[in-house]
């Protein structure tokens, strides 16, 4: 506990680390000091931080989450208040340029978005917000193949906010929007007007093609593939 407390950062990083194996060999250690390891690691993820710490940092506290879902005291008291604030944090540090913390932020979210759906379902907005400019093809994008299939995963999931009674529904609509965003792209590339069969009631929020012809082929051919990754988080 010391150590996660320290001025150093890498003391700070050795005890998150000794935390988050002490959590996996001894659960009842991880319940009893769950609630102080989230009080010192969660505002860590707020402040300027070595990368290293802030992805300790979000181990720890989506191992902690995952592995006490169970426990209904423990999700009403902690769980409910606490996770949709961890998810505030990773969606304003996802903007970092580091490549692996972002393929960490959007992992993390799509286990904790299917494990605690309702808690989400006034984030998905700003969950979207982050998942389609990754998914656009944009021209500007330098975005690992990784980081499009975590991204794609995500998006998948993201029909457990709608609950049980609604997520067929929405899971229905994801795949609707993606084939009809499909047929844009080949009527693009293939300098064709293609009406796609389908009209879904939520289309993407995917940024419209560049007016450039050169630079919009690249886009639409960026984006088909990405499109074709969802399809495959889809199934």
């Amino acid at each position: 506990m010391s150590l996660m407390q320290s001025k150093d950062a890498g003391a700070r990083w050795a005890g998150i680390c000794l935390a988050r194996k002490t959590g996996h060999i001894r659960r009842d250690l991880l319940v009893e000091y769950a609630q102080r390891w989230i009080n010192l690691t969660l505002p860590l993820l707020s402040k300027t931080e070595p990368p290293p710490v802030w992805k300790a940092s979000i181990d720890l506290l989506v191992y902690i989450f995952m592995n006490t879902s169970h426990l209904a005291d423990f999700r009403r008291q902690v769980s409910t208040p606490t996770v949709p604030k961890l998810t505030t944090a990773l969606l304003d540090l996802f903007p970092k340029p580091d490549p692996s913390l972002k393929i960490l932020i959007i992992s993390s979210l799509s286990k904790l978005v299917t494990r605690f759906p309702t808690l989400h379902r006034a984030l998905g907005p700003n969950i979207l917000g982050i998942v389609y400019p990754v998914l656009s093809g944009a021209s500007t994008s330098s975005h690992s193949s990784e980081l499009i299939r975590s991204t794609a995963y995500l998006l998948a999931s993201m029909h457990h906010l709608d609950g049980k009674p609604g997520a067929p529904l929405a899971w229905r609509n994801t795949l609707d929007a993606t084939i009809a965003e499909v047929w844009k792209c080949i009527s693009h590339l293939q300098g064709q007007v293609y009406m796609s069969p389908i009209s879904p009631k939520k289309p993407f929020g995917l940024p419209s093609l560049p007016s450039d012809p050169l630079m919009s082929y690249q886009v639409a051919l960026d984006r088909l593939h990405n499109l074709i990754v969802i399809f495959e988080a889809l199934f």
